[in-house]
């Protein structure tokens, strides 16, 4: 099954919403490879490289996560990598919406205070890739909601030529997040804050899409 047609069927399924108590997020079945074997930036039509999880990177907690989220209350959902024995976990995503932040549900429908809506996240296995649905969803302008990605995981060979070196290490100061549709056909860059002490990327969400961080 293809990744739109799969992030298209996920949609119409959690497109209800509902006015029901707030739920933990919920583990969902490992999500299909949803990386096209290439991204393209669609103001220059120039290649992207999205970046990797490395071959040493511990599995992550799931690859699919629901959660519900409320009109007038502010909400989160975070993605760990599994812990090691004897050792500690570490964070690879986080998105969180303020209390103000939710506008629209699916297909843009105007949600009242105290409306539920149930989120679903899809990340891609191998790379920094997350999809969010039901599509139009929309978030406010002055307090959108926020996407933090955390890459300590990351191949450290980003160039792909078997060395770690000084280039490496010069493209990992050119990370950027990426948005697509969920065709994930051409990707937009988006305005991001990059942390490369601390091995992390966040962007603002102002409605679901695809993202990405890559070079």
């Amino acid at each position: 099954m293809s990744a739109r047609r799969f992030l298209t069927t996920l949609g119409l399924a959690l497109a209800a919403i509902s006015c029901s108590d707030a739920s933990a997020p919920t583990a969902l079945q490992r999500a299909p490879n949803l990386a096209p074997a290439a991204l393209t930036d669609a103001a220059t039509g120039s290649s992207l490289h999205p970046l990797k999880q490395a071959p040493s990177a511990p599995q992550l907690e799931t690859y699919q996560l629901s959660f519900w989220a409320f009109k007038g209350k502010s909400s989160s959902a975070r993605v760990q990598y599994q812990t090691p024995i004897g050792g500690t976990s570490n964070n690879f995503l986080q998105f969180t919406i303020p209390k103000t932040g939710l506008v629209s549900g699916a297909n843009g429908a105007r949600l009242r205070t105290g409306d539920s809506l149930q989120i679903a996240l899809n990340i891609d296995p191998t790379s920094f890739l997350v999809s969010f649905q039901p599509s139009g969803v929309q978030f406010s302008t002055s307090t959108p909601a926020t996407l933090r990605m955390w890459y300590q995981n990351a191949d450290p060979d980003l160039n792909g030529d078997g060395v770690v070196d000084d280039s490496d290490t010069a493209l990992s100061l050119k990370l950027g997040m990426w948005t697509s549709p969920d065709s994930f056909d051409s990707w937009a860059r988006m305005s991001y804050i990059l942390d490369p002490s601390g091995k992390s990327i966040t962007a603002n969400v102002y409605h679901f899409s695809g993202y990405s961080v890559a070079w």
